[in-house]
């Protein structure tokens, strides 16, 4: 059955937004918006901690929540966020330990919200927080607003009584309904003025009826002086698929945000101020709920709001940004619940800002490596608007050599964006004085998290210095000024070059990475007047021992190419088969490992494989000769090359429990693994209660593996084993993990299942890049 609570407003009507046309819009206003130039950057976060009380959670953590809130708290602190929204502080422990760690740092906080006393049935409060290092700023506009009418019952006028009930219409004003309520219940820092409140929903279902939810504001004076005004809430949830008690209570929800935004930023402060709205929002992205309640149609996008990271940070759309993902610690895949998703947001419009650059914190773990909580949090940079100042502004494909640049506003980044894969090589100068820069590479599909370098370090201290990425696919380029501890230089503003540098595979200094399944385009040019006829291309790969100290193979697939409206392509079908050779050395001038003369490519494929399965080699770089012998005409040639090798990755993500073989005591389990028929290692996993997952062994023995960077050739055979202490110990069930050719890092499940126990391990395979 279906539980539904509507608020003691909602009974009467939908709440009524009533704003006095008498109120001047000279009043109302408060910031022109060219006073909006000169903001400095902000840092938000927001995130859900999964704060519930032990007895309603169904999920057993590492951590009594007390102590999970101070390691929540270290993350923060680490952050150096201004603003932090949180979720589902439900828990007083949690509460308790974040505030602990916060309150040292932020002098301002609203840590409890949601009345829990007069409205029936309702046990929980809104489990929403904010702490700020920005000071609050009140609003004195607003006390003529009518935010609703409500029916009051108007006194009997015989002494007697017996006067049949007759109500009359109250207004009631925004602050009277919003701010200094007592729906205020636990803060520090804010007072009863305007600068604060929480709106409370009138629908919810199931059992977020259960809870006082709703939606909190606060208005901030930002780093320039200016209004910030954030808006965090926690929506109703879905509890089932499909769900239409919970789309029509999200769509109610979502309309009382509208309904307060609109309240508390009459007339053009809605245009001049800065609005931020964040939250798990429960809506799953790139769905049609979606498009209504946060896209393009909804009444927050008429109202000014974007989602930030669908439009600023990966404008292309290449990475999801998912909040809620498989590979989270607390998070199964079950009927309901098969793929990631993204339902937490940070929705903004920020007169003359710059939204600089957002990421997920997947990397929010507890000292045993177990996710913090079962969503990600999200955080965003905002700064000046400038030049290239975001991933959705960048500097599109910049040409090589010299790039005269400028960062015109203190605080802020510049990003470059390059469509085509490649080896590129990079360098930063500055004149007057002189600067330190950072260049850190972020993949097209990836943006939470840097590309490692090929070579060199993101930190630049001098122009000589370079840095080397060859990520596998399109990526952006960040640019920051640092200071000489190697931190983000906010002051520093003025002229420098970038000098930048893209691999021909002319040379051996000049080769072009390769990455395994990744087809890499490539030329050898003619002679032109100026450059001579190519006949070598010089590539570089690196390989790896496997863990059972095994040499994987490699080998090289070749596909012909043409030149078509300046992009590579397929050859037509008549196209002349034109012939290969290939060389693999370790160094310069050193042997000769593997090789062959010249040969046709294959037809009708245009292709040709050097090596075989018997081409192999140690752990170590590589070069890579392709060359060609003298062509009969002055011609360029052009080709792709994709790296294949068997070398693969595993990474046992979790070893999670849903009910436990020793009814009498916690599980004590552990993996056995047999890599490639030769190498054998135990995982040994920490004391296992029902609903509780393991990211990483308490230790390991036999062979020393990495559990996150298991390198094999071919498979690698589980058994799930669980100790006991006085019978010999229990074989629960097995698994065995095959290498495959379409490995990608997807993340798989397998159910262990044994003796009334009931596991589930995860796991990714994937190719080294």
């Amino acid at each position: 059955m279906h539980t539904k609570r509507v608020g003691w407003a909602g009974m009467l009507m939908r709440w009524l937004l009533l704003i006095a046309l008498a109120v001047s819009v000279a009043v109302l206003s408060n910031q022109d918006p060219a006073s909006a130039a000169g903001r400095k950057a902000v840092r938000i976060l927001h995130y859900n901690v999964q704060g519930i009380t032990d007895l309603f959670n169904g999920e057993e953590y590492n951590l009594t929540p007390y102590d999970r809130g101070l390691q929540i708290g270290d993350k923060i602190l680490a952050g150096d966020y201004d603003v932090v929204t949180l979720n589902e502080v439900f828990d007083s422990g949690m509460k308790e330990g974040i505030t602990e760690k916060l309150k040292p740092h932020y002098d301002y906080a609203l840590t409890e919200m949601g009345d829990t006393s007069t409205l029936d049935g309702i046990f929980g409060n809104s489990g929403l927080a904010v702490y700020s290092k920005l000071k609050p700023l009140p609003r004195s506009d607003l006390g003529s607003i009518v935010a609703k009418q409500i029916p009051v019952l108007k006194p009997c006028p015989s002494p007697d009584g017996g006067c049949p009930d007759e109500y009359e219409m109250v207004d009631v004003t925004v602050p009277q309904l919003i701010c200094g309520t007592y729906h205020i219940l636990d803060s520090y820092g804010f007072d009863s003025s305007c600068s604060s409140g929480f709106l409370p929903y009138d629908d919810l279902y199931h059992d977020d009826s259960y809870s006082s939810k709703g939606v909190g504001w606060v208005r901030l004076e930002d780093p320039a002086g200016l209004p910030l005004n954030v808006f965090f809430s926690h929506t109703q949830a879905t509890y089932s698929i499909p769900d239409a008690d919970a789309e029509t209570g999200r769509a109610g929800n979502f309309a009382q945000i509208a309904d307060l935004i609109r309240w508390v930023l009459p007339g053009q402060s809605l245009t001049n101020e800065a609005i931020v709205l964040t939250g798990d929002l429960n809506v799953i992205a790139g769905s049609t709920e979606y498009d209504t309640l946060i896209g393009t149609n909804s009444e927050l996008h008429q109202l000014g709001l974007e989602d930030t990271w669908a439009v600023h940070n990966s404008p292309k759309g290449k990475d999801p940004g998912f909040t809620r993902r498989l590979m989270n610690t607390h998070v199964l895949i079950d009927e309901e619940f098969k793929s990631d998703q993204r339902l937490d947001y940070i929705l903004a419009k920020y007169p003359r800002g710059c939204f600089l650059h957002s990421t997920v914190k997947r990397d929010y773990k507890d000292t045993k490596g177990t996710d913090l909580s079962d969503h990600y949090g999200v955080d965003i940079t905002i700064g000046t608007s400038a030049a290239y100042c975001s991933p959705s502004t960048a500097k599109v494909d910049p040409p090589e050599g010299a790039n005269a640049m400028n960062l015109s506003a203190a605080g802020n980044v510049q990003w470059m964006y390059f469509p085509d894969p490649g080896t590129y090589t990079f360098k930063a100068g500055a004149g007057t004085p002189p600067a330190a820069f950072e260049l850190t590479a972020f993949a097209e599909n990836e943006m939470s998290f840097p590309v490692e370098p090929w070579e060199g370090s993101p930190a630049l201290t001098s122009r000589e210095e370079t840095v080397e990425y060859s990520p596998p696919g399109p990526f952006y380029l960040r640019i920051r000024p640092l200071k000489a501890d190697g931190s983000h230089d906010k002051d520093w503003t003025g002229p420098y070059t970038m000098q930048i540098h893209q691999a021909t595979g002319a040379t051996w200094e000049d080769a072009i990475a390769l990455h395994p399944t990744q087809p890499m385009n490539a030329t050898m040019v003619k002679d032109d007047g100026i450059h001579p006829l190519q006949k070598e291309v010089y590539f570089k790969f690196r390989t790896e021992l496997s863990d059972a100290q095994q040499k994987p193979w490699s080998t090289f697939k070749l596909k012909q190419k043409r030149l078509l409206g300046g992009q590579y392509a397929d050859p037509a079908s008549n196209s002349p088969p034109k012939s290969f050779a290939y060389a693999i050395r370790e160094s310069k001038n050193g042997p000769t490992l593997y090789g062959s003369g010249a040969s046709q490519v294959t037809l009708p494929a245009f292709e040709k494989t050097f090596g075989s399965t018997t081409q192999t080699l140690g752990t170590g770089g590589y070069r890579l000769i392709v060359s060609r012998t003298q062509p009969a005409v002055n011609e360029a040639a052009y080709f792709a090359i994709t790296y294949e090798t068997n070398l693969r990755i595993l990474d046992i993500v979790e070893l999670y429990c849903i009910e436990q073989e020793d009814l009498t005591g916690d599980d004590d389990p552990y993996l056995n693994l047999l890599l490639d028929n030769t190498a054998s290692s135990t995982f040994h996993y920490p004391d296992t209660d029902s609903d509780q997952g393991h990211n990483d062994p308490a230790s390991v023995t036999g062979t020393a593996l990495k559990p996150h960077r298991i390198k094999m050739l071919s498979k690698a055979e589980i058994k799930l084993m669980e100790e006991d202490d006085a019978d010999d110990d229990d074989l629960l069930d097995s698994t065995t993990i095959n290498a495959g050719p379409n490995d990608n890092g997807t993340l798989q499940q397998d159910k262990l299942q044994g003796d009334g126990a009931d596991y589930r391990l995860k796991y990714t395979v994937y190719q080294l890049y």
